[in-house]
């Protein structure tokens, strides 16, 4: 099915499938820490700048925002990792759920978690070795793809605390330099958004959007998140938004992940 888009932006998350599977930081040893770990009032990884992609119409958002993720951690923490393709991880996420035999790969978004276990499994494809302008309904040719085995994800760790037990713990991955993917329902006041802090849903839901959270900050005594989009600089505040902690609380986020990498010796 066609994911929405509205005013020139797509969308394009599904929602995780069903997995009897615990990929929770707790389960997997990850890298969060206890329930009791404290951290600051305010975090910002966007510190040293971000770069702002746009996807357009497509469905691409969760490839934009575990692209973005991957790229900032590894500035944060010095890897030698190359910008990573956008358009790799897509097509490697959409070959997971559409049947070999079918020609064109659909424009229908993707699921996070199939998309992370690729960069699990594939590698991370340098942007240069395949750009934007690579026609979307394409299968990428698979010496392209394989071209990122020497630079991995590790793992991939699910948030699964919920309401507020969740903002704590994604201000916890924050506070250790370890940007945050995520989905939620967007609507229409969400779309027209231009700036100050994003109070949640005013209207129907119009679809699954993933993006990146960056930051987080306390005012008042409630915690606000800054949000990463890939809707271009044009839309919200130079491309990012405010969001409320009720908001991320609620049922309305979900699939917030965490992706760790290993420093490769040589890109190639």
């Amino acid at each position: 099915m066609l994911q929405p888009v509205i005013n020139g932006h797509g969308t394009g998350h599904l929602f995780d499938l069903p997995d009897p599977r615990d990929w929770s930081a707790t389960a997997s040893g990850g890298p969060l820490f206890g329930a009791a770990a404290r951290y600051p009032d305010s975090w910002d990884l966007a510190r040293h700048g971000v770069a702002i992609t746009d996807q357009g119409p497509e469905s691409s958002c969760v490839s934009h925002s575990l692209a973005g993720a991957v790229d900032l951690y590894a500035m944060l923490h010095q890897l030698r990792i190359p910008p990573v393709s956008r358009r790799a991880i897509y097509a490697l996420a959409r070959h997971r759920h559409t049947p070999k035999q079918a020609p064109k790969l659909r424009d229908e978004g993707c699921y996070p978690r199939l998309a992370a276990e690729a960069l699990r499994e594939v590698g991370l494809v340098a942007y240069d070795r395949l750009k934007d302008d690579f026609p979307i309904d394409e299968r990428a040719p698979w010496d392209v793809i394989t071209a990122g085995a020497d630079a991995k994800v590790q793992g991939y760790y699910k948030i699964t605390e919920r309401r507020m037990d969740r903002c704590h713990a994604i201000c916890r991955a924050l506070s250790k330099d370890w940007p945050v993917p995520y989905g939620q329902i967007v609507d229409d006041t969400y779309f027209a958004y231009a700036g100050g802090v994003y109070p949640g849903l005013r209207g129907p839901g119009r679809g699954g959007h993933a993006q990146t959270l960056v930051s987080y900050r306390t005012r008042d005594g409630r915690l606000e998140f800054r949000t990463k989009n890939s809707w271009s600089t044009r839309w919200g505040d130079h491309g990012m938004a405010w969001i409320d902690q009720d908001f991320i609380a609620s049922e309305y986020v979900s699939d917030v992940y965490m992706l760790t990498l290993v420093p490769p010796e040589n890109i190639r």
